[in-house]
């Protein structure tokens, strides 16, 4: 099963750019299918194998069951007539992604070995893409000449709105005073910084101990990725999450102080970028962080009409707002597409079984050697990650936080040969 799951990261990741080649090479389009086809039938095949091996998962397996049942419930009982099945069909997908790469992840990646090679991979896909999105960044005609990306986003994947005029590419391929912004090999600036994040840090707490200097390597190319992106999410997560890996990384006093250290060079280096970034967003100077506040204002605002009964699945989110309609709420966030769709409770569920999974990851810190450093390396990117619950929708999206769901699936499954291992070893009364 690692063979598979490492191959549907690798279709996941590649999807859009692959299928956007050969958009503008064939015109018959035929092997986009292909590649459609073959990451949506890896993942039912991956999440239903390791959804019956997570059946009895403990407290997040029961949550998970939970949020499935809502969202079946409400596709059943609660969706709109007058919407497009498609359209209800894949939020209910974007809705219960989260669950399906944890079962992935609890299926594929149940032994630390099996652990190690996926963050491994995922440490050289990231690395990759940062550096084809520094590449990618001071040659805009490759998406607009060579691939025609816009283009393909409209017509194969159905995106309507959200363009730049002159480009034909969305408005996140810019940033502010419209800085070109990586897309790396996700092909997506938005999802390019939390990928690279991901990747590069799990792939630091790997090889930080046997091989220092290529890891602290990959921290630096994996740094300069999330930069390059200029996903403002993207940084804040690997901010807290680095921090929180060096703060609670094991080892003597010496090795804290060189943690501390490392941390503190870090900042030193990349302080006047930061500030810089911070400066445009408090003082509200660019059009993204005003769009940001006020969906969030409009969230909160209408929150007392979904207390208990969301609207029903398709009614929010992502995918009703490419397609161009109406949506409720505000739009943004992953907790608000969540709610207003399936009611808070659903929201709540939700959290719940995302702190189950926080809290199983930083007990199983404690595992022997990388695997522990590993868990650790989750649950500070998890902590990171939920600052993204109420301004992106990151934690939905498949190319920019798939990995990051079948990781923490992975570090979950640890919890069981680590109680074996325990069971084996204990003394007989």
């Amino acid at each position: 099963m690692i063979v598979l799951v490492l191959l549907y990261t690798g279709l996941f990741t590649l999807a859009d750019l692959l299928s956007s080649i050969l958009f503008s090479s064939d015109p018959v389009h035929q092997g986009i299918e292909l590649i459609r086809w073959s990451r949506d039938g890896l993942a039912g095949i991956l999440a239903v194998w390791g959804g019956i091996k997570a059946w009895r998962g403990g407290v997040p397996s029961a949550f998970a069951a939970l949020y499935l049942t809502l969202i079946l419930g409400y596709v059943l009982l609660m969706s709109d007539a007058h919407l497009d099945e498609s359209i209800v069909f894949a939020s209910a997908l974007k809705l219960a992604l989260p669950v399906m790469m944890l079962a992935v992840g609890f299926g594929a990646l149940d032994t630390p070995s099996n652990l190690k090679t996926y963050c491994l991979f995922l440490a050289a896909l990231s690395a990759l893409s940062a550096v084809f999105g520094a590449w990618d960044i001071v040659n805009t005609d490759f998406w607009t000449e060579r691939l025609q990306y816009g283009h393909y986003l409209h017509a194969v994947k159905g995106v309507l709105v959200g363009f730049d005029d002159y480009y034909v590419l969305p408005f996140n391929f810019f940033g502010y005073e419209q800085a070109r912004r990586a897309a790396g090999l996700v092909a997506a600036p938005l999802a390019q910084g939390s990928f690279v994040a991901v990747g590069s840090l799990v792939g630091f707490a790997l090889l930080r101990g046997r091989f220092p200097i290529p890891s602290m390597g990959l921290l630096g190319l994996g740094l300069l990725g999330v930069w390059q992106s200029g996903t403002r999410g993207a940084m804040v997560m690997t901010g807290i999450a680095l921090a929180l890996y060096l703060l609670g990384a094991r080892g003597g006093m010496g090795k804290k102080l060189g943690n501390v250290g490392l941390l503190l060079a870090l900042f030193a280096v990349g302080a006047e970028a930061l500030l810089f970034v911070y400066s445009y967003t408090v003082n509200f100077d660019d059009g993204s962080t005003i769009g940001h506040w006020h969906a969030l204002m409009d969230n909160i605002r209408d929150l007392d009409q979904v207390l208990f009964l969301g609207p029903g699945v398709g009614a929010s989110g992502s995918v009703a707002a490419d397609a161009g309609l109406e949506i409720a709420g505000g739009g943004e966030g992953a907790l608000f597409a969540i709610i207003y769709q399936i009611g808070l409770p659903g929201g709540l569920v939700f959290l719940l079984l995302y702190a189950a999974i926080m809290i199983r990851a930083l007990g199983n810190r404690e595992l022997p050697g990388a695997t522990g450093d590993i868990c650790l390396a989750g649950f500070a990117l998890a902590v990171g990650a939920a600052t993204s619950l109420i301004s992106s929708d990151h934690l939905l999206t498949l190319s920019g936080m798939g990995h990051f769901w079948i990781l923490l699936g992975g570090i979950a499954a640890q919890t069981v040969p680590a109680a074996n291992a325990a069971a084996a070893t204990e003394k007989p009364k």
